[in-house]
């Protein structure tokens, strides 16, 4: 059995990394895969600092790529070796960006995710994780589309698929939920989506015209 920790997101937001961290010690997690968008404001060199120490896998992301020169050229070959795509137990995870990954992207829900339904099968993953829209997601896939899943806790049934967005660990938007991020038990077949506590310092942000994803 296999708890895996899954943050996203984090644009430079080492605190919201660090209480992540904490909690999902507490939780008896195993293993950490980052899914991108790990550079921004606060401590972009810490927070790639942290990826490199503490993940097994790490994706990257659109602003990791955007907002590379804020770090210092050693790092910058660290970020530049993450993977598009991480294929790992029964789950296959992505940033999120359409321009990372033509299939894994935010835009499959416009199809009721058929093609990454396929995608899946195609390479024997269960689960798809994302980040990229900072909102926190799931749904259940069958041949017959997509339902959205309201709990934060889910639990696998018999042979469906499962899509989940982990939102984003380190930069809250209005309206798209609390940071979080999500843990993956390969053995009770479920993810949760944990939620960060509200003292947790954000960091210092760009005005919310300024914000993009």
């Amino acid at each position: 059995m296999t708890r895996w920790a899954f943050v996203s997101d984090i644009h430079g937001n080492l605190n919201a990394l660090e209480q992540a961290e904490r909690i999902a010690g507490g939780r008896g997690v195993d293993r950490f895969i980052c899914l991108g968008d790990v550079i921004g404001r606060g401590d972009p060199a810490g927070c790639v600092e942290w990826v490199r120490a503490t993940t097994d896998h790490a994706i990257i992301g659109n602003r990791d790529l955007d907002y590379i020169d804020r770090i210092e050229p050693k790092l910058q070959s660290v970020v530049r070796s993450w993977a598009n795509e991480v294929r790992a137990a029964e789950f296959i995870a992505s940033h999120g960006e359409p321009r990372l990954h033509r299939v894994l992207s935010s835009a499959a829900e416009r199809d009721g995710f058929q093609r990454a339904r396929k995608y899946m099968l195609e390479r024997g993953a269960r689960v798809w994780f994302f980040g990229h829209t900072h909102r926190s997601r799931a749904w259940e896939l069958s041949e017959n589309g997509a339902r959205a899943l309201v709990a934060k806790h889910v639990h696998f049934d018999g042979d469906l698929l499962y899509v989940v967005n982990v939102g984003t660990t380190g930069l809250r938007l209005p309206g798209r939920g609390p940071a979080a991020f999500v843990l993956y038990d390969d053995k009770a077949d479920s993810v949760e989506h944990v939620m960060l506590g509200p003292t947790v310092k954000m960091g210092r942000q760009a005005p919310r015209s300024a914000v993009r994803v």
